[in-house]
């Protein structure tokens, strides 16, 4: 082999290695710009699914101490669980709701005023999240102003709506029949109006805003307007003292109860749509026809399934016919006694009277057993059980005092004294009575009727404390005993503190929509090239 044979065989290698490495290169070029394409898609795709996300679901981040800008976590979990479609109609312009319009308009028919501003952009945030946790739930806006606005009017029926009200209403079939159930929230029910002064309730002064109870105003809406079974509860007025039930007709309406009054004499029969009747502060004794009645309702021509609540007074008086049949019923009442706490530590200051109460941990309130709240009652009649057990009955204790309680004179104020001769012990506070039979299948059908001690349990002097949970023990009781529904869902006012973190301003939104929709796709395109004509040109 001659020096030209060398020559020729390196310049064959030189020029094989030459073409190996531009086929490398070409290779490793198409592989850049591969990867360079699919990060472009990835780069359009990300953005095109987040400007979709952000407009259909919840992606806000609530920074507010209080939390008052989300939805709570029962409500959420219920509002995902609803299957039928709901309309929300906010009745006015989405502009005019949260500007002057709403606020002028609020001054001019409630004396009303929102000092912090920020009241009815809350109520609109809330809402909007309703929508977006469930595509169920659609929220519409409707100017009562507007000449389509008569159509909105129509599904209301006499309801009259006003500026600012919200329509909830659901269509739906039952038994093959189309129904539509509508609820109107007006601006008492979602706002709380509060004034020192006392002047605005005479037409003087202004209420200011306080508070807001959209959520639960709303969320008892939607259980109201989709539900195909609503309970009612009938208030006997004729023998109740005034002003005595209201607090807990308002927590029941706000939990899906349909509320109704007895202001005239049981004389024939209670209508049959009515499932539980309440007495509260008896005021007059039942006729023995009167009884009788009650009675016939409870049995309810041998189906059972109904219930009465009755809430004594300690200024009742004599009430023998009512008396005899709570007793017949399990519950003794006495009407010459009246709960007086020794222990300083479980009553109220200079209140002796004004005690703390406990749950007997009942299945019947099992829904708020385990709430970490207080129970507290003044005027306490002193009960107990006529029996455990009688036939068909069977009764339970399911709230008491304090084993430091004294059985005292209706007279006893915070200077009584009790002596020895007053034995301290646990007494109930409220006990309920079952009446039980069963059908052929071995299937139980029950009535109920519910003594508490003291009407002053249900008394809207403890709704404005919180740690107080009487009501929320009532409408637990309540909805047991009636068969409604439990959707376990809680309730809570909420106020405005902060409102910076909720919801961008526009200027802030159009700057996030430039960065995350224009600049930072153009700056990954421009990445892209650069990187690709590097490793070209290598």
């Amino acid at each position: 082999m001659n020096i030209k044979d060398i020559k020729n065989i390196f310049i064959k290698k030189t020029s094989g290695t030459a073409k190996l490495k531009s086929v490398l290169r070409l290779k490793h070029g198409a592989y850049n710009s591969a990867l360079v394409a699919i990060v472009l898609v990835a780069a359009v795709v990300i953005n095109v699914l987040a400007t979709a996300a952000v407009s259909r679901f919840p992606l806000e981040i609530d920074l507010s101490t209080t939390g008052q800008n989300t939805i709570s976590d029962n409500n959420l979990d219920y509002i995902k669980k609803i299957d039928k479609e709901v309309n929300v109609v906010l009745c006015a312009t989405e502009e005019g709701y949260v500007g002057g319009y709403m606020e002028s308009y609020a001054n001019s028919m409630y004396l009303a005023q929102d000092a912090t501003g920020n009241y009815y952009k809350q109520t609109l945030n809330l809402l909007k999240l309703y929508e977006k946790h469930n595509k169920k739930i659609n929220l519409t806006f409707a100017d009562p102003d507007a000449n389509s606005f008569s159509e909105i009017q129509k599904i209301a029926g006499d309801t009259s709506l006003k500026y600012g009200d919200i329509l909830v209403y659901s269509t739906f079939k039952v038994n093959g029949e189309e129904i539509t159930n509508f609820k109107v929230l007006g601006y008492k029910d979602i706002y709380v109006l509060y004034d020192e002064s006392g002047y605005a309730e005479m037409g003087y002064g202004t209420y200011s805003v306080t508070g807001s109870k959209i959520e639960t105003a709303l969320t008892s809406a939607l259980y109201t307007v989709t539900s195909e079974d609503l309970k009612t509860v009938a208030f006997i007025t004729s023998h109740s003292k005034a002003n005595t039930y209201s607090a807990l007709a308002s927590t029941l309406k706000l939990n899906s109860f349909e509320t109704v009054e007895i202001s005239t004499p049981i004389i024939e029969k209670i209508d049959e749509s009515v499932d539980v009747l309440v007495i509260t502060a008896p005021s007059t004794d039942f006729s023995a026809n009167e009884i009788s009645v009650i009675e016939k309702f409870l049995d309810n021509g041998g189906n059972k399934g109904k219930s009465l609540f009755v809430f004594c007074d300690t200024k009742s008086g004599s009430m023998p016919n009512l008396y005899a049949f709570l007793e017949e019923w399990g519950t003794s009442v006495r009407e010459d006694a009246l709960l007086f706490e020794t222990n300083e530590g479980n009553h109220l200051t200079d209140a002796p009277t004004s005690m703390g109460l406990s749950s007997a941990g009942s299945e019947f309130t099992e829904s708020v057993n385990s709430n970490n709240v207080l129970y507290i009652a003044d005027a306490n009649v002193a009960l107990s059980t006529a029996y455990e057990t009688m036939g068909k009955r069977k009764t339970e204790v399911i709230l008491q005092s304090s084993e430091t309680v004294v059985a005292a004179p209706l007279s006893a104020d915070a200077t009584f004294k009790p002596t020895s001769e007053y034995k301290k012990q646990s007494f109930p506070a409220a006990i309920v009575t079952t009446e039980s039979i069963f059908d052929e299948d071995n299937n139980p059908h029950e009535s109920f009727v519910t003594v508490f001690s003291s009407t002053d349990f249900i008394s809207q002097n403890w709704t404005a404390y919180d740690a107080v949970g009487n009501l929320s023990f009532a409408n637990a009781l309540f909805k047991n005993v009636s068969g409604s529904e439990n959707t376990d869902i809680s309730f809570t006012n909420k106020t405005v503190v902060d409102f910076a973190f909720m919801q961008p301003s526009e200027s802030s939104a159009n700057l996030l929509r430039i960065i995350f929709i224009i600049l930072l796709p153009i700056a990954i395109i421009a990445a892209g090239i650069v990187v690709f004509f590097r490793r070209k040109n290598r």
